[in-house]
């Protein structure tokens, strides 16, 4: 009950005050009466931080029961999920975000989301968490460093909690999508039964030379059935 506290106390004191100082005495006077609705004031005001106290760590409890539930839910989903603040500093981080990096899930609380890149991707979003420096949104790939020392590439998103200024980090291995990019690349540019580049490589790597401007030369063999 939201008044619980105010209408009992209040009650109490006005139910007191006329048992021993209004019926046993007769005094209903003025000052007397003023009295008792000062007294019973005064227990409105003490219910009033009671039931304030009651609703806050009613309204706790339920806090936490929700973040917990949150809490679980995002270890249940494939996603690998962290939050940072606004110095870098992990403040979350789900089993998937744990598994991804090879890190026990607690020793993501030291980490700094500069320690999960190689330099060169540090340097690509280095500040993105930095409010001033960004519009509250980046997705990019980058090159991740595990616990190991060994390297992957990846996706990452980034989107800033307005409300507490942490970013919501979303990490996706995409070791699988870079290698199928590669084979498809190689297998373009290259002959299936020699290996060697084809007509379609040779064209990509002339023009990549007269943009670079650099000296080079040509040679051409013309083979019998053979170019």
């Amino acid at each position: 009950m939201r008044y619980f506290w105010r209408l009992c106390l209040s009650a109490i004191i006005f139910f007191f005050n006329l048992l021993f100082s209004f019926i046993p005495t007769g005094n209903f006077s003025f000052e007397a009466v003023l009295s008792l609705f000062i007294n019973g004031g005064i227990g409105w005001l003490i219910g009033t931080q009671i039931d304030k106290y009651r609703m806050s760590k009613k309204e706790l409890g339920s806090t936490k029961t929700v973040l917990k539930d949150y809490s679980f839910a995002m270890d249940t989903i494939g996603d690998a999920i962290g939050i940072i603040n606004e110095t870098g500093q992990f403040v979350f981080a789900n089993e998937a975000l744990a598994k991804l990096y090879g890190y026990p899930k607690k020793e993501f609380f030291t980490l700094q989301l500069r320690d999960c890149y190689v330099n060169e991707s540090i340097h690509d979003f280095d500040g993105a968490s930095i409010p001033e420096s960004w519009q509250g949104y980046w997705k990019g790939e980058a090159v991740g460093i595990k616990k190991d020392g060994t390297t992957f590439p990846q996706e990452i998103s980034l989107s800033m909690i307005k409300e507490s200024q942490n970013t919501i980090c979303i990490f996706r291995d995409i070791t699988e999508q870079k290698n199928y990019e590669e084979f498809m690349k190689y297998a373009a540019e290259h002959n299936d039964l020699t290996n060697l580049p084809n007509r379609r490589k040779l064209i990509h790597d002339l023009t990549s030379i007269k943009q670079d401007e650099k000296q080079t030369s040509l040679l051409f063999l013309d083979l019998d059935r053979f170019k």
